[in-house]
């Protein structure tokens, strides 16, 4: 069988629908295929970022919630400047009673805020471990508007027993002019 000019022809048109077809129909389908996995992909990826954002949101939620009421069982009431002296006697009569010797306890520098007033207050004596540690957990638990700022113990060897040179440096949060909350 001889190849003949219409059947040349006719496979050329063949070929020429069928390239058509590949480039009217097929081309754009894969392309638009193309397309949809790539949509798709970038939706799961937003879909897992706004999972994490919910998740982290929701952690973050439970910590200001926490804290929040941590806060609100804080309940603070701030005494007024005015009873510096008092302040100064009740610290002394604690750490007496904690067992320390005291050489000195000295209001410092005040700084003044809107919401509060800050006195440091400078405490120098001897005292053992146990008598610092006693002293520092009492003070924390009767005057929660004391903050500690430094502590230092250089240690000292006696005779009898093994004691310290304990320096603190407090800081009294107290209230600000004009509002005169607790006394002590």
């Amino acid at each position: 069988m001889k190849l003949q000019s219409v059947d040349a022809l006719g496979f050329g048109l063949v070929g020429v629908v069928i390239a058509g077809m590949y480039i009217g129909g097929v081309r754009p389908l894969q392309t638009a295929y193309a397309d949809t996995v790539s949509l798709k992909a970038e939706l799961w990826l937003a879909k897992n970022k706004l999972e994490e954002s919910k998740a982290s949101e929701s952690r973050a939620s439970a910590i200001a919630k926490e804290l929040s009421d941590k806060l609100q069982e804080l309940d603070i009431e701030l005494s007024s400047i005015d009873q510096m002296n008092t302040r100064l006697s009740l610290v002394t009569r604690i750490a007496e009673e904690a067992g320390l010797t005291l050489e000195s306890v000295r209001p410092g520098a005040e700084v003044q805020r809107e919401r509060y007033r800050a006195v440091s207050i400078n405490l120098v004596g001897r005292a053992g471990y146990i008598e610092a540690g006693a002293f520092l957990e009492e003070l924390l638990r009767q005057f929660p508007d004391t903050g500690l700022e430094s502590i230092r113990f250089e240690r000292l060897r006696s005779e009898n027993q093994i004691t310290g040179r304990l320096q603190i440096n407090m800081i009294w949060y107290a209230a600000p002019d004009g509002s005169i909350k607790n006394t002590g």
